[in-house]
């Protein structure tokens, strides 16, 4: 019975631990992007959406060639949704678009990391066909002048046509930029700067003769620094004039692709800090609406710019003060020629005050402890209250079903043991009364109590001696003898009803 208990209270103990603590699987927490590669024509616009799926945090967006594809905006703050990022194509070739995770959690604040990738292939666009020269007419033999009237006609007169040998340029114009010197056919060579983002010029060569051709070389993939173009002018008759074209394609423009800041607090967590406005990489200034709190030294600035071999210094992130603070992030490249290029983004920072410290007394101590516990217990109960109520009424009704499970099983012993018991009652105060009615039917008393271990006491001897005496002697009257059988049997039949219930 004790073993069926145990198993009862053990089965209803572990379903309602079962009940109570959370199960739900929960899917974690990710992002995607909505494609993977894109194919555009230089100066196209197109979009790809990030989609953050059960998590929140901040996305950064970089571009590993802004010259081919540049991305805006450069960072983006999801909670389990989406946000458009802007693809523009500012020259031909191939760039990698990469959205990484850089401080996101999932809904059970598991760190969700790892980078997405969109390769952004740009060509340039297909050349307007320039268009054939019309063929002109042939001039017509000017007639000779009327004969006078002394002079006869010639029978001897011929019409010749000779080809046209100019293979001059009428105009030239470029539409990135002027070229220096000025246009002028005489002049064979001249120069032209454009921005990183041209690869290609727009050039406008207009021929001085109508049945002469221009080809243009050099002009299909312009690099970085110095590129030779030449237009080349073909005469009618073949004969060819070149003019040439150095084209100056400039370094991208110096700036940060990536600024991010973090700090780590008292428990170890890495902290982003969110910038106003949101970073761009031609706005230089910014500020902090959050307060730092005061256990904070020093930041951790993520910078990158956008030219591999700039040197860039951060200042003021360092042993951070009460109050205002100011962050300065400077990037410099040194040219070939000792040119030097630089760039300096500014970010305003406030930290809070050192709190003052009061000594608690025991007695505050006790109570902010007590008041910890509570709002411990107190969050917990609120956040697992369904969990709890569905715990305790599947307790409860496996406690009900347990206990009328347990109540019929014994149903039966518990009758039997109501018989019995009242089996031994019927017998004792049958055996009671048969001695009061019959108490020459009781048996000597030496015989009942042969079995007991100790006698009571001195008086119990006395007794027995007595009755054995009395039963002995043939000069007791019967009143006599029935006092003394009934003063002994009295006790002895207590003794008895003892013994039965052992």
């Amino acid at each position: 019975m004790k073993t069926l208990n145990k198993k009862v209270i053990w089965f209803i103990f572990i379903i309602s631990i079962m009940i109570i603590i959370p199960t739900s699987a929960y899917a974690a927490g990710g992002f995607s992007i909505s494609k993977g590669s894109v194919n555009l024509t230089k100066g196209d616009v197109t979009t790809i959406t990030v989609n953050a799926s059960g998590c929140a945090g901040q996305f950064s967006i970089s571009s590993s060639n802004s010259g081919v594809a540049a991305v805006n905006p450069t960072s983006v703050w999801l909670d389990s949704s989406s946000s458009t990022i802007t693809i523009t194509a500012n020259g031909s070739g191939t760039a990698n678009i990469t959205i990484k995770a850089v401080d996101v959690t999932d809904t059970d604040l598991n760190e969700v990391t790892g980078t997405k990738t969109c390769t952004v292939t740009v060509t340039e666009p297909a050349p307007i066909p320039e268009p054939e020269p019309q063929p002109q007419p042939e001039p017509k033999p000017e007639p000779d002048p009327k004969p006078s009237n002394n002079t006869k006609p010639s029978n001897n007169t011929t019409n010749t046509y000779s080809k046209s040998s100019n293979s001059k340029l009428e105009s030239l114009q470029i539409a990135e930029g002027t070229i220096s010197p000025e246009f002028s056919n005489s002049v064979k060579e001249y120069t032209i700067k454009v921005p990183n983002e041209i690869t290609k010029l727009s050039i406008s060569a207009v021929p001085a003769h109508s049945k002469a051709t221009v080809k243009i070389t050099g002009n299909e993939e312009l690099t970085v620094g110095e590129n030779n173009i030449e237009v080349i002018v073909t005469a009618e008759d073949g004969s060819t004039t070149t003019y040439k074209i150095t084209t100056i394609r400039e370094q991208p423009k110096l700036n940060l692709q990536i600024l991010n800041l973090y700090y780590w607090d008292t428990q170890g967590i890495k902290k982003e800090i969110i910038l106003d406005p949101q970073f761009e990489i031609d706005v230089y200034d910014y500020e902090v609406k959050e307060l730092l709190p005061y256990t904070v030294q020093k930041l951790e600035v993520e910078a990158t710019a956008s030219r591999e071999n700039a040197q860039i210094i951060i200042e003021g992130n360092t042993e951070l003060k009460e109050g205002k603070n100011e962050i300065i992030i400077n990037a410099t490249i040194t040219e070939e020629g000792g040119i030097e290029e630089s760039v300096t983004y500014k970010i305003r920072i406030q930290k809070d005050k050192e709190p003052v410290v009061v000594t608690l007394t025991p007695i505050q101590k006790i109570t902010g402890w007590f008041q910890g516990i509570g709002a411990t217990v107190g969050k917990w109960i609120a956040t697992n209250i369904n969990n709890i109520t569905n715990g305790m009424l599947f307790t409860a009704t496996v406690a009900f079903i347990g206990l009328t499970f347990y109540f019929a099983y014994d149903y039966k012993r518990y009758l039997d043991l109501l018989a019995k018991l009242a089996e031994y009652n019927k017998e004792n105060l049958m055996e009671r009364a048969n001695i009061a009615l019959n108490p020459e039917n009781v048996k000597p008393i030496e015989e009942n109590i042969v079995d007991e271990p100790i006698k009571e006491n001195n008086e119990n001897i006395e007794e027995i001696d007595t009755v054995n005496n009395v039963t002995e002697s043939t000069t007791i009257d019967e009143d006599e003898t029935k006092r003394i059988i009934e003063e002994m049997t009295e006790p002895k039949s207590t003794s008895k009803k003892g013994k039965r219930f052992k």
